[in-house]
């Protein structure tokens, strides 16, 4: 029977922590594989080489699990390849770098539709900073260059992969106010399609597990340091410590 499996979004990729390598180990675990099989989607970064190895290497030396790149982006691996590789890993993992390149490479790639069918199969998804906002329902276009002070004029929202519905997500941007979350806020408070979306901010030293629940959809539940919530929140797990609700 069919399992809708869970999804990781990990802010910072800091593989020295024991949170990290916790969250990981978790992933790996819900894929109820002996020997899971990873498949690294790092076209957020372009299919940086360089991120392919870092990755790569973490799995193969911490868990002893080889970690197999689909280069969609560059086209270095083939259509035929990437379903095949994407159809056979028990965990999709996705990297760091520009969300909205990530959306349009696997689109390109005739993906989506397989990678949002795998979830439902039971295969586990975890994003790294651009990779975890990809795998959400939507995110911002933004305008280049910023045409005002408020970050949303001129910019609009465009679907991701949708891998979840639970809400939007932005990355490690507490040193910075949270511009891009509050920004993508009230674009979603504006449109009739996402009105109805969290907007939750993660930290660098945090991480958000969204869940499928029997009822009410996807559930979210705040891992490590938390960040801003905006919007409704009645489908949130926080930690007891949290005091931080904006």
């Amino acid at each position: 029977m069919a399992t809708t499996a869970p999804v990781f979004l990990v802010a910072w990729p800091d593989f020295r922590r024991r949170d990290v390598n916790a969250w990981h180990s978790r992933a790996l675990g819900a894929t109820g594989a002996r020997k899971p099989r990873v498949a690294f989607v790092g076209a957020a970064s372009g299919d940086d080489r360089f991120e392919e190895r870092w990755i790569a290497g973490y799995f193969r030396r911490r868990f002893g699990i080889v970690c197999r790149p689909v280069a969609i982006e560059s086209g270095r691996t083939s259509r035929d390849e990437a379903r095949r590789l994407l159809s056979r890993a028990n965990l999709v993992y996705l990297g760091g770098g520009d969300p909205l390149l990530c959306v349009r490479a696997v689109e390109r790639a005739g993906v989506a539709d397989l990678l949002r069918r795998r979830r439902r199969a039971g295969t586990v998804f975890f994003g790294i900073s651009a990779g975890a906002i990809a795998l959400g329902p939507c995110w911002p276009k933004w305008p280049d260059p910023p045409n005002s002070k408020l970050p949303e004029d001129g910019a609009r929202l465009v679907p991701c992969l949708g891998i979840h519905r639970a809400g939007v997500f932005d990355m490690h941007s507490e040193d910075d106010g949270w511009p891009e979350l509050h920004a993508c806020r009230r674009l979603t408070s504006r449109s009739a399609r996402w009105r109805r979306l969290v907007a939750c901010g993660v930290p660098k030293r945090g991480a958000a597990l969204v869940e499928a629940a029997a009822r009410d959809g996807d559930h979210i539940e705040i891992l490590g340091e938390r960040g801003p919530v905006l919007g409704p929140a009645s489908s949130i797990t926080r930690p007891k410590s949290s005091s931080n609700r904006a």
